[in-house]
């Protein structure tokens, strides 16, 4: 087989000194076609899951809602607390209503009912209520 006749599907054409030059080969459309979808991918993965990402960037969007209307619900628990402390400092009703409240205390001569509710059992709302008791 001649050097010319090797390469004559490639349509090629042999230069001086023995080099060849393909013009037409087959596998350079494949190759190149594999080497775009490689870049595009890559692209599309940074696009997508990267850090500066579009997924990320959602994620991020999200959680800063989240904080933000957290911020605003202690913004307000804490001007509630603020209002209640100005209260106990300056008005006695308040620091009544807290010690009858958290502590239990009663004035002179008050007297409290307690009263203690029981649940009901499983025989109370089936109708058998004297079942176990005889």
């Amino acid at each position: 087989m001649s050097k010319n006749n090797r390469f004559r599907k490639f349509n090629t054409t042999v230069l001086p000194a023995g080099r060849v030059r393909i013009s037409n080969w087959p596998l350079k459309e494949k190759f190149l076609k594999i080497f775009i979808y490689a870049v595009m991918a890559v692209v599309a993965y940074f696009f997508l899951a990267g850090n500066a990402g579009l997924i990320h960037l959602v994620q991020s969007k999200l959680e800063k809602a989240k904080i933000e209307k957290d911020i605003v619900l202690l913004e307000e628990e804490n001007k509630r607390a603020t209002a209640e402390i100005q209260a106990l400092r300056s008005d006695l009703k308040s620091v009544e209503r807290i010690a009858r409240e958290e502590l239990g205390l009663i004035k002179k001569g008050e007297v409290v009912y307690k009263f203690i509710i029981k649940k009901e059992t499983e025989n109370d709302r089936s109708g058998n209520r004297n079942s176990d008791r005889r």
